[in-house]
């Protein structure tokens, strides 16, 4: 027995974790096939097992797929015609017959800014600032598909620096389990939080409590604050890209969120996939230091929270 995931690439990275305790307990077998997708988890997972002695690892980009008779599997001729004809870009071309991990992702929203983020080192080991509050940016998965809520520890420093020091997310949560993982996480680092920001929709009503998702947040003691809808998701984009050059993001805290970045596409924007809750908490960090309209963030009050007492089941 075992499982054959096709085109991985494009799945949700967290499926091979989900699947290992199976596959371990049935010592079954797993066969992972793909095209590539920028540096993705596809390609940390290829780099981390291609000398493993566990693995079978094959990279046959087109040059080097032939038949059982020794011809090429693709006209050389053919192909460079259909290139030529505009069939498809060269970016897609790249990425789907020469399986070039650096080829562009095809309406890929932060390409050129993680390039350049990582490029200047702003994408690494980002350690808490003593003394500097940290504040919580959710994305609520009040989807009936999805449900993930999406939250991204930050800090906005007074040189307009901007942290991104850990991430978290989970799915089908009571805001209680949320607020208890925020203050849970205020206690393991020794900060001192300062707000958490909703987004526009957590006037819906939670799903156990029935009150709004707000109204309960500020029950459980968490100061919050709603960021107002905005009326296109290309703003929030732009604000996102106009304040990234102040961005510096925790590539293992945070790995899960900058997975969701570098596959956030023009195609799946406002459909269901698993990194829209990801991208859209981010997104409004971008939509908080436009709304202050100022060239470097304000730098919020340096108080704490005071620990709510916990009538809760965790």
């Amino acid at each position: 027995m075992g499982i054959a995931i096709s085109e991985y690439a494009w799945c949700d990275p967290s499926i091979y974790g989900t699947l290992m305790p199976a596959l371990m307990r049935t010592k079954g077998f797993l066969m992972l096939n793909s095209t590539v997708l920028g540096h993705n988890h596809l390609f940390e997972m290829y780099n981390n097992v291609i000398d493993h002695k566990d693995w079978y690892v094959e990279y046959s980009p087109v040059q080097l797929c032939f038949d059982q008779n020794g011809k090429p599997l693709f006209d050389p001729i053919e192909l460079r015609s259909e290139l030529e004809a505009g069939v498809m870009s060269y970016a897609k071309f790249r990425q789907e017959f020469l399986c070039d991990w650096n080829a562009a992702i095809e309406g890929a929203i932060f390409t050129r800014e993680l390039e350049h983020a990582t490029m200047q080192g702003r994408i690494g080991e980002v350690p808490i600032v003593p003394g500097v509050p940290v504040s919580v940016f959710l994305d609520i998965g009040v989807n009936a598909k999805t449900g993930v809520t999406a939250l991204w520890f930050v800090q906005f420093l007074s040189n307009g620096n901007i942290r991104f020091v850990d991430y978290f997310e989970d799915a089908d949560q009571p805001a209680e389990y949320y607020v208890n993982v925020i203050f849970d996480w205020r206690d393991k680092h020794g900060v001192s939080l300062h707000k958490s920001y909703l987004p526009h929709d957590a006037a819906s009503r939670e799903k156990i409590s029935c009150s709004t998702y707000a109204a309960r947040y500020r029950e459980l003691g968490m100061p919050v604050e709603v960021i107002p809808r905005i009326a296109r998701k290309d703003l929030a984009i732009e604000a996102s890209r106009k304040f990234f050059r102040n961005y510096h993001i925790d590539s293992k805290k945070c790995k899960r969120g900058v997975q969701a970045l570098r596959e956030y596409r023009k195609d799946i924007i406002n459909k269901t996939h698993w990194a829209n809750h990801s991208v859209d908490a981010f997104l409004a960090v971008g939509q908080f230091c436009e709304i202050n309209n100022q060239q470097k963030p304000i730098h919020p009050a340096n108080h704490s929270v005071i620990t709510p007492s916990r009538n809760t089941a965790w």
